[in-house]
């Protein structure tokens, strides 16, 4: 009778192993589809057409891949003084076509605005990977701190969901005033986790626990509390991991941010803008 037993479990060890087996491999060949659905991101809309001093710039590729397309929209005051500048990186089912409001928030500020393509997104050609992407942001990062209109003492990193992923890998190869993660996440590998995925399965970590805790500027952290797709524990744990970072949760989810409290959230953001010595000026 023992060794039936042992034989029984014996089967459903190997069954159990081979079915997680395979379902870990299936998450290994999905989830760039997972991480960055680009069949799911809406229209695209064209370059705003805020004032004239908007510029398209591009990176060219190489090998027949196209351009990575990039958009600075310098606010009023930039025309004529150097200004503070917020380098913005959007969602992963999100466009640059998309951020006309934050723009026009920011130039509110007397802040100018740089956003960049993810690769395979909208205009821009190639491949999306960790690698890749935040390659292009501190690429066009340099470009924009050499402008006249641009204080490169007073640049400011924004991510929104995985674009906080990528604004905490710019934070930690190129300098900053301040960093601001809207609704993300510690880690890609720690949200695989919640799904039982094995952490040596990724090739897009976005390692964004890695880099806070040496970080030395002002921190904003800003998570729904109902969020249903980067869970607010996220931003938790990062929030302790940070000495110098503030977290402020909202009612909301994680598609609805910051759910009718945007004044709430610009309050928190002008707060970590004067932490780091930017001064709001009446801009358009």
């Amino acid at each position: 009778m023992w060794r039936k037993i042992q034989r029984m479990l014996a089967v459903v060890a190997v069954t159990a192993g081979v079915g997680y087996s395979l379902f870990a491999m299936a998450g290994c060949v999905l989830q760039d589809a997972v991480l960055f659905p680009r069949n799911m991101v809406g229209p695209v809309l064209g370059v705003p057409k805020l004032q004239p001093g908007v510029e398209v710039w591009h990176r060219e590729l190489g090998g027949g891949k196209g351009e990575v397309e990039a958009w600075f929209a310098p606010c009023s005051a930039a025309l004529q003084s150097k200004r503070p500048m917020v380098v913005f990186a959007h969602g992963n089912a999100e466009l640059i076509d998309h951020q006309q409001d934050l723009i026009e928030r920011y130039h509110a500020l007397g802040v100018s605005v740089l956003l960049v393509e993810f690769r395979g997104y909208g205009r821009s050609g190639g491949t999306p990977s960790e690698k890749n992407i935040v390659d292009d942001f501190v690429y066009f990062y340099d470009k924009a701190v050499t402008l006249p209109g641009v204080d490169a003492d007073h640049v400011v990193i924004h991510g929104r969901s995985l674009g906080g992923g990528v604004a905490a890998q710019l934070a930690a190869r190129r300098p900053c005033c301040a960093l601001i993660l809207q609704s993300t996440f510690r880690s890609v590998p720690s949200m695989g986790a919640r799904m039982f995925m094995p952490w040596f399965i990724f090739r897009h970590t976005f390692y964004t626990n890695k880099v806070l805790p040496s970080l030395k500027v002002p921190v904003l952290l800003v998570h729904g509390r109902s969020d249903e797709v980067i869970p607010v524990a996220e931003s938790r744990y990062l929030h302790a991991l940070s000495p110098t970072s503030e977290l402020v949760e909202f009612d909301c989810g994680h598609n609805d941010f910051p759910g009718g409290q945007g004044a709430m959230f610009w309050e928190a953001l002008e707060r970590t803008l004067a932490k780091a010595g930017v001064e709001a000026e009446a801009g358009e």
